[in-house]
């Protein structure tokens, strides 16, 4: 588990410049904020900072519940960092040895809108049903010489969907979601 908590951990600050500048990487890495100009952007940006840190101090529904539906694109941005802490609480809930189903259903229930598509991958996720993208950037150390070429293949879903996507894993695994 170190292996891949270390890689995960430390992949945002080596790779940043491959993120999309107004992903939620910005989250993690705060330099990234800079690129948040508009009115709209800054305050989604707010919003996002203001979510996870209710996330990070146990309060997972009430954050989930600020971030669901906000950002950019055909699936917004904070569905997409829903999704990205589901799947990391498959990983925490190994390295603990827990149970987070109870966690990953109260998200999914509280998350149900009527956009079918963020429905759709939110419950994916909350299964376990990991994108193939991402399974084969796992799988692979940073030093392997494909390393960056997969990382690209996850940034490179949707706008910001995979950056989103990633960075609600690594938010999720840094800061132990769940336990």
């Amino acid at each position: 588990f170190s292996t891949i908590e270390d890689r995960l951990l430390s992949l945002t600050r080596k790779y940043l410049h491959l993120f999309p500048t107004l992903s939620l990487i910005a989250v993690l890495e705060p330099e990234n904020e800079q690129y948040f100009q508009s009115s709209f952007e800054k305050h989604f940006l707010s919003n996002a900072k203001n979510s996870s840190e209710k996330i990070k101090c146990g309060e997972i529904i009430s954050g989930v519940r600020m971030i669901k539906g906000t950002g950019f694109g055909l699936t917004p941005s904070g569905d997409d960092f829903i999704a990205g802490i589901l799947f990391g609480t498959f990983f925490t809930e190994t390295k603990y040895n827990t149970d987070l189903s109870w966690l990953r259903s109260e998200i999914v229930e509280m998350t149900e809108s009527s956009n079918q598509l963020t429905n759709s991958f939110i419950r994916n996720a909350s299964v376990g049903y990991f994108y193939h993208a991402l399974k084969n950037l796992l799988h692979l150390s940073p030093q392997n010489f494909d390393f960056e070429n997969r990382l690209t293949a996850v940034l490179s879903i949707g706008e910001t969907s995979g950056a989103d996507l990633l960075a609600g894993f690594i938010f999720s695994i840094k800061n132990n979601i769940g336990t």
